[in-house]
Parts: C-alpha cells; sequence; structure tokens
C-alpha cells in the first residue's frame, strides 16, 4: 500500500486580511497530481485541515 502523507493544510488562512484561497487551490491540484503521479492508495493527513474552527464557505468547498 502507498501513502501519501501530508500535514496542516490550513485552507482559509489569510494573510494580513487577504485572500489566499487562489494558493490553496493551487496547492489541492498539486496533491491531486503528485497522489495520481506516485499511485497513491491513501492520502493521510495528519494536522489541521482549516485554519479557524469555524472556516469560510470557499475553504470548505475546496476540501
Amino acid at each position: 500500500m502507498r501513502i501519501l502523507h501530508t500535514g496542516d493544510w490550513h485552507l482559509g488562512k489569510t494573510l494580513e486580511g487577504r485572500s489566499r484561497l487562489r494558493e490553496q487551490e493551487d496547492f489541492v491540484d498539486e496533491l491531486v497530481r503528485v497522489a495520481d503521479e506516485q499511485q497513491a492508495d491513501a492520502i493521510l493527513m495528519a494536522g489541521d485541515v482549516y485554519d479557524s474552527v469555524n472556516p469560510p464557505a470557499a475553504a470548505e468547498q475546496l476540501l
């Protein structure tokens, strides 16, 4: 079994009030690409998926 281990995505994080959603979309696209290339059977996410306990809807949709 091939496992791709990741962590601390912090989807929904902003930087000085500016959205980082585009960067986060690029990250998810890259994650999918790497998982496909490496023929991963599973993606293990250890850490924070969202940046807050009440993430913005866009971050939830991205996941």
